[in-house]
């Protein structure tokens, strides 16, 4: 054992120097072209200067106040029908991503990857807890069209096709939910099917993610529908537009975006929750009304059921900051380039109704409406300073506020851990979180350091806050805040074991190079720790040290690939400590965490 963690450490020391980590197409930091290749860009940038705006991640567009059609990327015919997107696939090998930790007796461990169904064989201790191996395939296709009913207006929408599909998961071996009694051997199935919903799949074959409608005026633009959003790092909002996301952030409800002294200022108001919604009842039936109005053909539109548990989202941010061809510009002549922004929102919430399916009875529909008084704040500064090829990015994010809980025994929320109603209360909530990404470039920008860090507040108990905690008493606060998952800045330990960043801080010095802008490699090492260790299943502040190494190439035509492995070594704070429950035998067996690993590939067309 002792030879083997020798050689465990000797491979982390290694790793540390020649260590890359995997960053998806929203995130790479492109360096400097050289002279012969910038001539050419900037003879681009002269001819269609919208094309090198990147403006994706805020609320609004750089370029919508253009006096021009030409600035705002039209050409002289303007196109009806614009289509952009991604077709990726991913290939994904684990080795003990369940850390060892799984306790079957339990039905739990102390990592958010499920080891394999078939389990453990505990006849012998030697065999009770193998090393386990995962290995998948998954894909998407994303469509983001845009349809052009004139140089001012425009709709959008996202469409996912195939949405991270395992591979394999749809086979004739399993037409339906059910076995198919023309090929009933697995191994013999000799194609797919198509994924149905409630047939053979959990998902849609076609998710339409988003759509919405954009008006551009002289004095700003306006935003309607379902609609992506983002803000500052996406911490509290993530637009998930990365050929590597998993995630992503969407609005329902309205925005304008105006500028105001060089900055965008931008009120929305969205609507979070609506509770069930149907139509129904029909005329002559009083005594049924309610019983029966879940009636999916009655003629009308659909409204919720009770508007007073709709979560009204009011929002407000303003922001500074200058396009990626301005920042450019700014840099090669020296400049300092300084962006910020603050975004405010309050959401409002009267009622809860707790209940989505639409067949449910309505009596049953009606005792599960509870009091939720609900009145919560969210905060975020952002900021971002350019000097050079030096970059200090950072966001600060809190929430604030107060939800009531226990008016009924039917209040799912208040449960204590023992599954007994708690009293009637109000719940505060004060929480908050912190991002810092910084690089320096050398040799024109080509060879990059840098240093980030992180930290999210955590409250009593077990567990982090990914899955939520039982509510405090009264005289509590709860103070778990957890990362947008759609911010990722890891392979394995947030991004798989605990899920995100909840109750933990962390600090990630990272190296890179650049061969040229569509070749390059990254090197970080990760070291976490929990804010307050009795969040951690093994009462310590140390969760782990992670390594990431990755490289990726892609192509002027739009071809991408990238090759990342990544290494975990778990620290006492994400092993198991003694207790009542966890038997001697299975204490020694599962007691302590596995060094976890993975190897991941993606390859992808973007358009």
């Amino acid at each position: 054992m002792a030879f083997f963690r020798a050689h465990i450490l000797k491979l982390f020391f290694f790793l540390s120097f020649v260590n890359v980590s995997l960053y998806s197409d929203e995130n790479i930091p492109v360096p400097e072209l050289p002279p012969e290749e910038q001539a050419y860009e900037e003879s681009k940038v002269n001819e269609e200067p919208s094309k090198v705006i990147n403006f994706e991640n805020q609320n609004i567009r750089a370029d919508f106040f253009s006096d021009t059609a030409a600035n705002r990327g039209f050409s002289r015919f303007l196109n009806a029908l614009e289509l952009s997107g991604y077709l990726r696939t991913r290939l994904n090998y684990f080795r003990n991503p369940h850390l060892g930790t799984y306790i079957t007796s339990l039905g739990r461990g102390t990592s958010m990857f499920l080891p394999n169904l078939r389990g453990y064989d505990s006849s012998s201790d030697s065999e009770a807890n193998p090393a386990q191996n995962n290995f998948s395939a998954n894909m998407r296709l994303r469509l983001v069209p845009t349809i052009n009913i004139s140089e001012t207006i425009r709709v959008k929408a996202t469409l996912d096709i195939l949405d991270n599909m395992v591979m394999g998961s749809t086979p004739s071996y399993m037409a339906g939910m059910s076995f198919n009694p023309s090929n009933p051997i697995a191994m013999m199935s000799m194609s797919q099917s198509t994924p149905m919903l409630g047939v053979n799949t959990l998902d849609d074959a076609i998710r339409v993610k988003r759509v919405w409608g954009e008006a551009s005026f002289p004095i700003g633009e306006f935003r309607f529908g379902r609609m992506p959003f983002h803000w500052g790092l996406g911490l509290l909002y993530h637009g998930g537009n990365g050929i590597d996301s998993d995630y992503g952030d969407q609005v329902d409800g309205f925005l304008f975006s105006t500028k105001v002294f060089d900055h965008y200022l931008s009120p929305g108001y969205f609507f979070a929750y609506t509770g069930p919604n149907a139509r129904g009842g029909g005329l002559g039936q009083t005594a049924l009304n309610h019983p029966n109005y879940f009636l999916m053909p009655e003629l009308g539109a659909r409204y919720p059921l009770e508007s007073n548990s709709t979560t009204h989202v009011f929002s407000l941010s303003l922001l500074k900051r200058h396009s990626d061809f301005v920042v450019h510009q700014k840099l090669e002549e020296g400049s300092t380039i300084f962006n910020y922004g603050i975004f405010a929102s309050y959401r409002k919430q009267k009622l809860d109704s707790q209940y989505q399916n639409p067949k449910v009875d309505g009596n049953n529909a009606q005792s599960l409406v509870v009091e939720r008084d609900a009145n919560v704040g969210l905060l975020s500064l952002w900021s971002a300073l350019s000097v050079g090829t030096f970059h200090l990015e950072m966001e600060f994010a809190g929430v604030w506020g107060k939800y009531q809980i226990g008016e009924k025994d039917t209040d799912l929320l208040a449960k204590d851990s023992a599954g007994n109603n708690v009293s009637k209360s109000d719940v505060w909530m004060l929480s908050g979180g912190a991002a810092i990404e910084s690089k320096y470039g050398f040799i024109s920008d080509r060879l990059q350091l840098g240093l980030d860090a992180g930290w999210a507040s955590s409250g009593p108990g077990l567990g982090f806050g990914v899955r939520g905690k039982k509510p405090h008493t009264s005289t509590d606060f709860k103070t778990d805040f957890t990362f947008n998952p759609g911010y990722t800045l890891d392979l394995l330990l947030y991004r798989e074991v605990l899920g995100t960043v909840s109750g933990t801080f962390y600090v990630k010095p990272h190296l890179a190079y650049f061969f040229n802008r569509n070749f390059g490699i990254r090197s970080d090492i990760i070291s976490s720790f929990a804010y307050n260790k009795a969040n951690t299943s093994g009462d310590s502040h140390f969760l782990g040290i992670e390594s990431d190494t990755s490289a990726f190439i892609r192509t002027e035509s739009g071809f991408y690939f990238s090759l990342a492995y990544g290494i975990l070594f778990p620290l006492k704070g994400l092993n198991h400590k003694n207790s009542a429950e966890i038997t001697p035998k299975d204490m020694k067996i599962f007691g302590e965490a596995k060094v976890a690993q993975t190897l991941q590939t993606y390859i992808g067309l973007v358009f």
